[in-house]
C-alpha cells in the first residue's frame, strides 16, 4: 500500500506517468476488472481506516503510536485512491498471472542477461 501510493503521488496521478514506473502481476483469484470487484478494495482499507480512526477516538493517537499514526494517514489516503489506481493497472497487467510472469517475463530476462 505505501509503495504504491508513493509512486501514485510522485507520479501526480498521472496515469501514463504511472504505469510506467510500475509493474504488476495479477494473483490468483484476484478480481479488479470491474467497478464492484475494485469497490470491494476500497470498501476494505475504508472499513481498516475507520476501526483505527474509532481507536483514535476512542483512546487517543498515543495508543497506536508515531508509526501507527503514520499509517493511518496513508491508509486514508490510500482508501480514497485504491479504485482508482486499480481502474488504471486493470487492463494493463501482463502478464495476467504468475504463469503468464514465469513463461514470458523471466524468460525475457534470461535472454536479455545471455546477450549482454
Amino acid at each position: 500500500m505505501t509503495e504504491l501510493l508513493e509512486i501514485w503521488r510522485k507520479c501526480s496521478a498521472e496515469e501514463e506517468k504511472f504505469l510506467d514506473r510500475v509493474a504488476v502481476y495479477l494473483i490468483p483469484g484476484t478480481r479488479i476488472s470491474s467497478i464492484p470487484h475494485r469497490a470491494q478494495y476500497a470498501i476494505h482499507w475504508r472499513r481498516q481506516y475507520e476501526e483505527v480512526h474509532q481507536l483514535i477516538f476512542d483512546g487517543g493517537s498515543d495508543v497506536i503510536g508515531p508509526r501507527g499514526f503514520q499509517e493511518y494517514k496513508l491508509m486514508g489516503d490510500f482508501r480514497r485512491w485504491v479504485a482508482e489506481i486499480l481502474e488504471m493497472v486493470a487492463d494493463r497487467l501482463q502478464p495476467r498471472d504468475f504463469e503468464d510472469l514465469v513463461k514470458h517475463g523471466l524468460d525475457d530476462l534470461i535472454h536479455d542477461g545471455q546477450a549482454h
